[in-house]
């Protein structure tokens, strides 16, 4: 959670209003975002699916191949994907947590979408209760929140079971090879190496359905690398331009010096 984001209180936001979003350069440096159990159907066909490292291995759509990069934003800041992830489209909304199963909801106030009374959404209607826009979002958002708990919970079976393995994902571009650490992924032989107990027990809990969203998801590692030269490509072009600008300027500066006479211009020149 970040500094800026801040409760939404009647004594600090009462007077203000808010616009939702336009675009999704808000999102640029999510390199990874963490998926709920109602997204996987939708992810399978749109990004990787892995897994974070750590005690609490979390389900996460893959967005891009290096820290704090996403593929998936435009350089406009369009969607270039064919699902956009739930926990983006609260923004600038937010979740904070009060303690272990409490939250409050709270606003990203460094986003640039918080303007003066009246110029924007409320936060909150003539009662003093929480504006309809406002309670939906928070009501989004803790679906969201349970969603991604449930995912992670079935994560954490699928870690006891023993199938998830380091992913050594690597995405070649013609000759350069761009590899992504710090990934887990299901190991398709271990899980057809468990013993039947085990494997039911995966299928009663429901994880058995995750491990096979992440191995039929694999097939979208192609997609990254599609999107990866679309953005090389695009900033290749702009670097073209700008070097043709600064030549056309060089020469223009240069034709100007050779065809203009300051004396001449000046009172009493030739």
């Amino acid at each position: 959670m970040t500094e800026t984001v801040r409760p939404i209180q009647p004594s600090t936001f009462g007077a203000r209003a808010w616009k939702p979003f336009a675009d999704y350069r808000f999102a640029l440096g999510n390199t990874v975002v963490a998926l709920s159990t109602e997204e996987f159907a939708h992810t399978i066909a749109a990004f990787p699916i892995a897994f974070t490292v750590g005690d609490t291995p979390t389900p996460v759509a893959v967005l891009g191949l290096r820290p704090g990069s996403n593929l998936f934003v435009a350089p406009n800041g369009q969607w270039l994907g064919p699902y956009i992830p739930a926990a983006l489209r609260g923004y600038p909304f937010r979740l904070m947590r009060i303690d272990d199963d409490q939250f409050a909801l709270g606003y990203d106030e460094a986003s640039g979408l918080l303007v003066a009374e009246g110029q924007g959404e409320p936060f909150f209607g003539p009662d003093g209760q929480p504006a309809e826009k406002v309670d939906a979002t928070l009501k989004f958002l803790m679906n969201v929140n349970r969603g991604q708990q449930a995912a992670a919970a079935l994560a954490a079976k699928l870690a006891a079971a023993g199938v998830l393995e380091p992913w050594p994902l690597q995405i070649k571009d013609k000759e350069q090879v761009t590899s992504v650490n710090g990934l887990l992924r299901v190991s398709e032989q271990a899980l057809n190496a468990l013993a039947d107990d085990a494997f039911l027990e995966l299928r009663r809990a429901g994880a058995l359905a995750l491990a096979y969203a992440q191995l039929l998801s694999t097939a979208n590692i192609a997609a990254l690398g599609r999107l990866a030269q679309l953005h090389a490509k695009h900033a290749e072009d702009l670097d073209r331009q700008a070097t043709a600008t600064n030549h056309l300027l060089g020469s223009s500066e240069a034709n100007s010096q050779d065809t203009i006479d300051i004396d001449a211009l000046l009172p009493g020149g030739n």
